[in-house]
């Protein structure tokens, strides 16, 4: 996972981060006997989905600056 962290692109990173919800849920469930409420599901939805959005929205570039003579 470090070696693809540090030469891979974000964009194909991301589902692997997005899943890390899903093992986190399932491993707490299992090993560890935590119930899974409404709310969990709600928030690792809610962070998906900020991060989709932000994603895909495309940031305004600022005007290069000349120096002046």
């Amino acid at each position: 996972m470090s070696w693809s962290y540090a030469r891979a692109e974000a964009q194909y990173l991301i589902p692997t981060e997005y899943s890390a919800f899903i093992w986190a849920i399932a491993l707490g469930w299992f090993f560890f006997g935590e119930k899974l409420a409404w709310t969990t599901l709600a928030g690792a939805c809610l962070i998906v989905a900020g991060c989709l959005i932000a994603a895909r929205a495309n940031p305004k570039l600022a005007e290069p600056i000349e120096a002046a003579m």
